[in-house]
Protein backbone atom coordinates (compact mmCIF):
# COMPACT_ATOMS: atom_id res chain seq x y z
CA UNK A 1 0.00 0.00 0.00
CA UNK A 2 0.47 3.34 -0.32
CA UNK A 3 -0.22 5.74 2.27
CA UNK A 4 -0.31 9.54 0.78
CA UNK A 5 -1.77 12.62 2.18
CA UNK A 6 -4.52 15.21 0.18
CA UNK A 7 -1.60 18.00 1.45
CA UNK A 8 1.98 18.36 1.39
CA UNK A 9 0.94 20.29 5.21
CA UNK A 10 -0.93 17.10 5.99
CA UNK A 11 1.53 14.64 5.13
CA UNK A 12 4.12 16.79 7.33
CA UNK A 13 2.14 16.48 10.31
CA UNK A 14 1.34 12.67 9.94
CA UNK A 15 5.11 12.19 9.38
CA UNK A 16 5.74 14.23 12.94
CA UNK A 17 2.88 12.41 14.97
CA UNK A 18 4.41 8.93 13.51
CA UNK A 19 8.33 9.04 13.65
CA UNK A 20 10.24 9.35 16.60
CA UNK A 21 13.59 10.80 14.35
CA UNK A 22 13.45 12.78 10.87
CA UNK A 23 16.31 12.65 8.22
CA UNK A 24 16.74 15.39 6.17
CA UNK A 25 15.85 12.76 2.59
CA UNK A 26 12.24 13.58 2.35
CA UNK A 27 10.38 13.92 -1.34
CA UNK A 28 7.15 15.19 -2.40
CA UNK A 29 5.47 13.33 -5.17
CA UNK A 30 2.73 14.97 -6.77
CA UNK A 31 -0.19 11.83 -7.27
CA UNK A 32 -3.31 12.67 -9.97
CA UNK A 33 -6.23 10.86 -9.65
CA UNK A 34 -8.00 10.47 -13.29
CA UNK A 35 -11.52 12.00 -12.65
CA UNK A 36 -13.41 8.74 -13.81
CA UNK A 37 -11.65 6.50 -11.31
CA UNK A 38 -13.80 5.28 -8.46
CA UNK A 39 -12.50 6.52 -5.13
CA UNK A 40 -13.77 4.07 -1.78
CA UNK A 41 -14.60 6.50 1.36
CA UNK A 42 -14.04 5.94 4.76
CA UNK A 43 -16.30 8.93 6.42
CA UNK A 44 -15.56 10.15 9.90
CA UNK A 45 -18.36 8.87 11.45
CA UNK A 46 -17.73 5.51 10.17
CA UNK A 47 -14.31 5.44 12.39
CA UNK A 48 -16.19 6.20 15.74
CA UNK A 49 -13.33 5.01 17.56
CA UNK A 50 -9.49 5.35 16.78
CA UNK A 51 -9.17 1.45 17.02
CA UNK A 52 -5.49 0.89 15.45
CA UNK A 53 -6.65 -2.81 15.29
CA UNK A 54 -9.56 -2.28 13.51
CA UNK A 55 -8.66 0.41 11.00
CA UNK A 56 -5.58 -1.66 10.03
CA UNK A 57 -8.11 -4.31 9.30
CA UNK A 58 -10.51 -2.45 7.69
CA UNK A 59 -7.73 -1.59 5.46
CA UNK A 60 -6.88 -4.88 5.06
CA UNK A 61 -10.06 -5.91 3.58
CA UNK A 62 -10.46 -3.17 1.22
CA UNK A 63 -6.70 -4.18 -0.24
CA UNK A 64 -7.56 -8.05 -0.43
CA UNK A 65 -11.03 -7.11 -1.84
CA UNK A 66 -9.60 -5.01 -4.47
CA UNK A 67 -12.55 -3.15 -4.85
CA UNK A 68 -10.95 0.35 -5.86
CA UNK A 69 -7.33 1.50 -6.22
CA UNK A 70 -7.66 4.66 -3.89
CA UNK A 71 -9.20 4.58 -0.67
CA UNK A 72 -10.15 8.12 1.07
CA UNK A 73 -9.64 7.83 4.67
CA UNK A 74 -9.57 11.14 7.11
CA UNK A 75 -6.56 11.69 9.09
CA UNK A 76 -6.40 10.53 12.48
CA UNK A 77 -4.52 14.09 13.11
CA UNK A 78 -6.92 16.42 10.94
CA UNK A 79 -9.93 14.82 10.99
CA UNK A 80 -11.56 16.91 8.34
CA UNK A 81 -8.79 16.44 5.57
CA UNK A 82 -7.63 13.02 3.83
CA UNK A 83 -5.30 10.42 3.52
CA UNK A 84 -5.25 8.47 0.38
CA UNK A 85 -4.62 4.69 0.73
CA UNK A 86 -3.49 3.43 -2.99
CA UNK A 87 -2.93 -0.02 -3.98
CA UNK A 88 -0.14 -0.75 -6.49
CA UNK A 89 -1.54 -4.13 -6.97
CA UNK A 90 -4.95 -2.92 -8.98
CA UNK A 91 -5.46 -2.61 -12.37
CA UNK A 92 -6.01 0.92 -12.66
CA UNK A 93 -2.95 1.47 -10.28
CA UNK A 94 -0.81 2.52 -14.18
CA UNK A 95 -4.18 5.16 -14.51
CA UNK A 96 -2.18 6.79 -11.80
CA UNK A 97 -0.16 9.85 -12.93
CA UNK A 98 3.09 10.22 -10.60
CA UNK A 99 5.26 13.27 -10.52
CA UNK A 100 8.89 13.64 -10.56
CA UNK A 101 10.26 14.10 -6.59
CA UNK A 102 10.93 17.31 -5.81
CA UNK A 103 12.68 17.40 -2.12
CA UNK A 104 11.17 18.15 1.18
CA UNK A 105 12.49 19.91 4.14
CA UNK A 106 11.12 20.66 7.29
CA UNK A 107 11.61 24.34 8.40
CA UNK A 108 14.08 24.59 11.34
CA UNK A 109 11.85 26.29 13.49
CA UNK A 110 9.54 23.74 13.19
CA UNK A 111 11.73 21.06 14.20
CA UNK A 112 13.73 23.46 17.14
CA UNK A 113 10.18 24.37 18.92
CA UNK A 114 7.99 20.78 18.42
CA UNK A 115 10.53 18.29 17.81
CA UNK A 116 13.41 19.74 19.81
CA UNK A 117 15.91 18.66 16.57
CA UNK A 118 18.39 21.54 15.74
Amino acid sequence: MVYAAATQSLAALEILAHTAALGDDYVVLGIDIPADLTIEEVRRGDLARWDLAGTRARGDRWLEQGRTVVLRVPSKVVPAEAIYVINPAHPDFPRLRIAQPEPFRFDERLLERWVGIR
